[in-house]
């Protein structure tokens, strides 16, 4: 699922990634955490992460979430997660993560949260 995994989107500066399938194997993660990373080289500091499409999520891809929220933090910036199947929303409770990401019920409510923030 590597191909399709990831959609990217620049919204008035608020950068959209779209994750699709699942984020489980060390191909997908090192692929994610690439374009992290690129991201964040291009001085990016605003981000979304739409995981409406994701199907699954294993502890290495939360991680890899975890890593892109730290990386973003760490130079001024914020991720938000937005659109999480019940499946996702249920392994986020569980983890206790749904207290560390800022979850948005849509894409469009990151977007306007996101354009309140000044970077």
């Amino acid at each position: 699922m590597i191909n399709d995994m990831m959609i990217i989107n620049n919204n008035e500066n608020v950068i959209i990634i779209t994750l699709k399938g699942r984020i489980q194997t060390k191909s997908e993660i090192y692929d994610f955490e690439s374009k992290v990373r690129l991201l964040k080289k291009k001085n990016y500091k605003k981000l979304i992460i739409d995981l409406k499409y994701l199907d699954w999520i294993g502890s290495d891809g939360l991680g890899a979430l975890i890593f892109c929220l730290t990386s973003f933090r760490n130079i001024g910036g914020e991720v938000f997660l937005s659109n999480l199947n019940d499946k996702v929303k249920h392994i986020f409770n569980l983890t206790k993560l749904d207290t560390v990401f800022r979850i948005f019920e849509s894409t469009e409510l990151a977007i306007q949260h996101h354009s309140t923030i000044s970077n």
